[in-house]
């Protein structure tokens, strides 16, 4: 019995220090949210926070990491206000998706301009060297075109890396848009609803929302047809 209730004790000594574990690094998270994001979006994160649902979050986290044993009726509450801080955190993140579409699209102008203007120098240089002499042109004049090559191609590689990841990001919300859909469709939810299905879901199962909306699209041919 001792040891039993040892065990205990020491899984509950585990679980809070996974839990602070969580709250510190969810606080890492959000400084790194505020030292780079720019001040519209601060802004916006600052607004969707309902001063109720914070102070309760804070309430619940005091609660776990308090000694003691916990209240498995809290874990309703939990997931509730969870669940409405990540409701009340869309309009931040449908902002930063915006932020970052538009400056993929200024870095690839600015990236273009430069490729112009490096074109530019290229055609320069050799309309002069096809009118000069060809002493006049030797190795210091190779190892600055290879060096303008090498670093239009950083950057071409970096703009490219880069709009990789925008368009994966893009691919992943039209995949969670069409799952809502079919589960608008299919179980005559609304959209809100539909989106909270899919992230009560991935909590429930430990994975990503785009995880769970590719699962439903890939049951959609086994799904019932739509009652009219």
């Amino acid at each position: 019995l001792q040891l039993g209730h040892d065990m205990r004790v020491l899984a509950r000594e585990i679980g809070q220090q996974h839990w602070r574990h969580l709250i510190d690094s969810q606080q890492a998270c959000l400084q790194v949210f505020v030292e780079f994001s720019d001040p519209q979006a601060v802004l916006a994160n600052l607004s969707s926070q309902d001063p109720h649902v914070m102070a309760e979050l804070e309430r619940l986290r005091r609660v776990g990491c308090a000694p003691g044993r916990l209240n498995p009726e809290l874990a309703q509450a939990w997931f509730d206000c969870c669940t409405t801080r990540i409701d009340d955190m869309r309009i931040v993140e449908e902002q930063l998706a915006a932020n970052l579409r538009r400056l993929c699209g200024r870095r690839i102008e600015q990236a273009r301009s430069e490729l112009r203007d490096q074109q530019a120098i290229l055609e320069t240089l050799a309309r002069e060297a096809s009118q000069a002499e060809p002493a006049h042109y030797g190795p210091h004049l190779e190892r600055s075109v290879v060096g303008m090559v090498q670093d239009q191609t950083r950057r071409l590689q970096a703009m490219s890396d880069e709009l990789d990841t925008v368009r994966a990001t893009l691919n992943e919300r039209k995949v969670i848009e069409r799952a809502k859909g079919l589960l608008m469709a299919h179980r005559q939810l609304t959209e809100e609803e539909a989106y909270k299905t899919l992230r009560q879901t991935a909590m429930n199962q430990n994975k990503r929302v785009i995880d769970v909306a590719e699962a439903v699209l890939a049951m959609a041919d086994v799904l019932p047809a739509r009652r009219p």
